[in-house]
């Protein structure tokens, strides 16, 4: 099974929310809790650490999380963003299965991207560049139109 991956970008905080069936035949509390390794002050928090949910229904809970402020000392990808990459443990618990003697307890790890963009704010030789390149261009273009209109003007001069 694939585990599920959240891609966020960092300095914000954000909701994460999860949902557990209860296939039992009877209400059911659930506990729940997370086991990570702190990465670079991410940190995540439960609302709530048990869920009570009916028989053959959903019940929903949600996960904290703070990202840190500045990821550019991470590994950059691909597509030139720094990540940090991490695993996240929910495991959920029957409160009703432990009273029994037969805890029954499912975990899913959710894979969480934190990214950073690469930006060029505050970067005024890279404007210029970008603005120098562009007056080229426009310059080039007229210079392309005036030779092809002197060609077309030669070429209806000589059928006269």
């Amino acid at each position: 099974m694939e585990s599920p991956v959240a891609e966020l970008q960092i300095g914000d905080n954000y909701q994460l929310e999860f949902m557990i069936y209860n296939t039992g035949n009877g209400m059911d509390k659930f506990n729940i809790r997370l086991d990570y390794d702190e990465v670079d002050s991410t940190s995540l928090s439960l609302a709530t650490s048990k869920v009570q949910i009916e028989s053959y229904r959903a019940g929903i809970f949600k996960v904290s999380l703070n990202t840190p402020s500045d990821g550019s000392e991470w590994e950059v990808d691909s597509s030139g963003r720094h990540i940090l990459e991490m695993n996240v443990n929910v495991v959920v618990e029957s409160d009703l299965g432990c009273q029994n003697g037969n805890c029954l307890t499912t975990t899913m790890t959710q894979k969480i991207i934190l990214f950073q963009n690469q930006t060029s704010q505050g970067n005024s030789a890279s404007d210029f560049l970008s603005s120098s390149m562009d007056n080229q261009v426009v310059v080039f273009g007229g210079i392309g139109v005036l030779v092809i209109l002197l060609i077309i003007l030669m070429i209806i001069l000589r059928k006269s």
